[in-house]
């Protein structure tokens, strides 16, 4: 009917179209209270919001409906919180979606043991029905707008059933993420009664089907691990778009080759690198790996000496390491080299492991300063420390070349 009313009223003249629009207004409250009392699982017993007195609330993303506008509002701003988590492990985020997801805040579920469900259907229409009330719990808040935010992307890029089977551990990742970020205090107490002998292995983990097959907490320590490994975002969100467009065993494949350059079959060593990085994350004073960009342009930074110094002789103009070389005894001379041999020694807590040996033979290196080494073993220290900077560089390009083709 209201098909049939929008195209009589096109053909009208322009005072009548904005009688047009007012219909179209009112047409899309119809629509949206009729929606109200839709099931979100399509069950026969449907569970339905009161009709007086609805709030509702909306964004570029998502709206909003409920029967309280405080609700409404605190949920909307939610929404927004998990969009803003997702936008640094997802590329190329749409800024809106034409069909927005609706969230309702239903306060009288019957029957669904569940205290969310998600609902995709054709058309990219996609909803969440939470049972609203006092023992819904923020991080299970956080899981159902990200879970169907997720389904609707999905819809958007691979189509109806790949949005429907969105895989369970980027949902849990990315849902547990947006809630320590807002409680940071319960990210701390997991890691004190995490026990790693009860994890899953990450095989199990990153193929698993079902969300309830899933610890809350490990789909988080697969995101802090990559951060551990010197990842940046960018590649995390490349690692997370194949998770969702590549089938389970092409996905481990690749992510063996990504984070280990390896091309073995067996699993055993991705195990071997999950078991480690679950022990360092239990540090309370875990550091987190600088990316191999950042790792190698701290490096040269290190590496490079182009200034001037003055010295009792003059004004000498320095280049590189071996004029310094050849300055070493000068007590200016000792102080730079301290300085650099100091900030070597920190950035090995932070460096990312590629590059780790060839700051370490940098260090090495400056070394041969400091206890009056011969000039042979600098020259000999000077070719492994070039050496080993190569070595890591050929193996950034080749991680990198990796990602590129995962």
């Amino acid at each position: 009917i209201w098909v049939f009313i929008n195209l009589l009223l096109e053909s009208f003249t322009p005072f009548m179209l904005l009688i047009h629009r007012s219909f179209l207004i009112i047409s899309r409250v119809c629509l949206l209270l009729v929606s109200v009392f839709t099931v979100a699982q399509g069950d026969s017993d449907e569970s339905k919001l009161p009709g007086e007195d609805l709030a509702y609330s909306v964004n570029t993303h998502f709206e909003i409906v409920g029967e309280s506008k405080q609700s409404v509002a605190s949920v909307l701003s939610l929404c927004e919180h998990v969009v803003e988590t997702c936008e640094r492990y997802i590329n190329d985020l749409p800024m809106s979606f034409a069909q927005k997801v609706t969230v309702y805040l239903d306060p009288d579920i019957d029957g669904n043991p569940n205290p969310y469900a998600v609902r995709v259907e054709s058309g990219g229409f996609v909803s969440v029905r939470f049972d609203w009330n006092s023992e819904l719990s923020l991080s299970t808040a956080c899981e159902g707008i990200t879970h169907a935010f997720l389904s609707r992307l999905q819809f958007g890029r691979n189509g109806l059933e790949r949005a429907r089977t969105v895989r369970p551990w980027v949902i849990r990742a990315l849902a547990t993420r947006a809630y320590f970020k807002l409680r940071q205090a319960h990210l701390e107490h997991f890691r004190a009664t995490y026990d790693i002998r009860d994890s899953m292995e990450l095989g199990d983990l990153l193929l698993s089907k079902s969300l309830q097959d899933l610890s809350y907490i490990e789909s988080y320590w697969f995101l802090k691990a990559l951060d551990l490994e010197g990842f940046n975002s960018g590649q995390i969100a490349f690692i997370i778009d194949r998770a969702l467009n590549e089938t389970g065993g092409d996905f481990l494949g690749g992510l063996k080759k990504v984070v280990l350059n390896s091309n073995d079959d067996s699993g055993i060593y991705l195990e071997e690198w999950w078991e480690e990085k679950l022990k360092i994350l239990m540090q309370r004073s875990a550091i987190t790996k600088l990316s191999m960009e950042v790792s190698y342009a701290r490096l040269i930074e290190l590496s490079q000496f182009n200034s001037t110094l003055k010295l009792e002789s003059g004004v000498i103009e320095i280049k590189g390491i071996k004029d310094l070389w050849r300055l070493r005894y000068e007590p200016e001379v000792q102080a730079i080299i301290k300085e650099r041999l100091n900030r070597a020694s920190k950035e090995l807590l932070q460096i990312n492991p590629l590059y780790f040996n060839a700051t370490q033979s940098y260090g090495l290196l400056l070394e041969t300063f400091i206890y009056d080494a011969e000039s042979i073993e600098f020259a000999a220290l000077l070719i492994d420390y070039l050496d080993d900077l190569n070595a890591a560089k050929d193996l950034h390009k080749l991680t990198e070349k990796s990602l590129r083709n995962f």
